[in-house]
């Protein structure tokens, strides 16, 4: 027979509130997933478009087809230059990030610091990306640079017209 009177420990509020924001979050990348499947396709990999497509915004997004290949074949390049050891600190920064969520009682500054070095971690890497294609640029003749530009400009156009 079950005992009445007792009360079962509940969860605590403010546990309450991660799991909702944990749930949107995951909600979030899994329409954003499935958006960017339906939009180009299916999983077949037709129309997907490169990693460095994803990666780079509209910079990229200007580049030309061939080009695109040539920044993502050099940036997967540099980056398995950079080896595992840039996975393994990011992958160990997130266990600590999990170590920190779940102390009790909760201190805001070790999170706060944990998520700067995740930061200057992606960092590291996106400034990597802007050298590589910076370096694309310059080997671009003048003709295709002013192709890239115009591409770019057209796709500024396109996506803040009326925001101004």
């Amino acid at each position: 027979m079950a005992e009445t009177g007792k009360k079962t420990p509940g969860m605590r509020g403010w546990l309450k509130v991660l799991f909702g924001v944990s749930l949107a979050l995951n909600l979030l990348v899994l329409g954003a997933v499935g958006g960017a499947v339906m939009r180009h396709g299916g999983w077949d990999g037709r129309h997907h478009p490169p990693r460095a497509d994803i990666a780079g915004g509209p910079l990229t997004r200007a580049l030309t087809q061939e080009d695109k290949r040539a920044v993502s074949r050099e940036m997967r390049r540099a980056y398995r230059a950079e080896g595992r050891s840039g996975r393994a600190a990011y992958h160990a920064a997130m266990q600590q990030l999990v170590t920190d969520l779940r102390a009790e009682p909760f201190d805001p500054d070790p999170v706060k610091a944990q998520m700067a070095q995740m930061r200057e971690m992606l960092g590291q890497r996106v400034a990597i990306g802007q050298q590589i294609l910076l370096d694309h640029l310059v080997q671009m003749d003048p003709d295709a640079r002013q192709a890239f530009a115009a591409r770019l400009e057209k796709a500024m156009a396109r996506r803040w017209k009326g925001r101004d």
